[in-house]
């Protein structure tokens, strides 16, 4: 039996990138929607994870990784390119979100 497949090859190459590098990954999973929000600068990447479930709860993850811009190479293509505004706008969400909980814990006091 013969049957047609397909192969992807991987191959390095060097780009010309601006830092910092802005991307945004829609996990696409069955039972939230979760979307990650990343800055890559030259020694630091910081990314915000935002999760909705289907319950109407909202999780928030922020993440600071000390490692080279080249770490998270596989975000630097077409597929992940973002903006500074749309991490920014997660960012706030992250922070107001953080200030209302600040705010219902100086209220239980």
């Amino acid at each position: 039996m013969k049957l047609q497949i397909t192969r992807t090859f991987e191959r390095k190459e060097t780009i010309d990138v601006e830092l910092p590098y802005y991307y945004k990954q829609d996990l696409m999973l069955d039972e939230v929607d979760s979307v990650i929000y990343g800055k890559i600068d030259e020694d630091c990447t910081t990314t915000i994870q935002i999760t909705y479930n289907y319950r109407g709860k909202v999780r928030f993850e922020l993440e600071i990784n000390a490692v080279p811009a080249d770490y998270f190479s596989c975000y630097m293509i077409g597929e992940y390119k973002s903006n500074k505004g749309e991490y920014l706008e997660a960012n706030a969400k992250m922070l107001a979100a953080v200030q209302d909980e600040i705010a219902k814990e100086g209220e239980e006091r």
